[in-house]
């Protein structure tokens, strides 16, 4: 991606790390797989410090959708497994709570945000670049 693109995704390394741990809990990968996973996840945002992570607490019913796991306790575990990851790795993060829309409005809200910011800026370097400032 170029740095004008924006991407979006549901899921990420986070994810997958927390799922990682519950699998080394049961001897079915190693710690040192996970903490290569870890050790991946800083690089990657060291890299990337422009990076916004939306952490939603559960706060809603797991449904079942046939794809997901159902059992209660085990989100619970993945869901402070993600926590952990965000603060042991110094992820910024920005919690997100409320109705299904409300957590919709909040993001929406921070992006659009975020896109006059960069806009903003674009504009102040351009006309930096007009008057030969650098």
């Amino acid at each position: 991606l170029s740095q004008k693109e924006t991407f979006i995704s549901d899921r990420g390394l986070t994810d997958v790390i927390a799922y990682s741990y519950t699998l080394a809990e049961k001897g079915r990968v190693t710690y040192e797989f996970v903490e290569d996973q870890l050790r991946q996840l800083r690089e990657f945002t060291t890299e990337n410090p422009d990076i916004i992570y939306f952490y939603f607490p559960i706060e809603f019913p797991v449904v079942g959708d046939g794809v997901r796991s159902t059992d209660e306790h085990f989100r619970i575990v993945v869901d402070r497994y993600i926590k952990r990851i965000l603060e042991a790795v110094g992820i910024r993060y920005v919690e997100v709570r409320g109705t299904v829309e409300e957590r919709v409005k909040i993001v929406e809200g921070i992006i659009q945000n975020i896109k006059q910011f960069q806009v903003a800026q674009d504009n102040a370097l351009n006309n930096c670049r007009k008057c030969d400032i650098h």
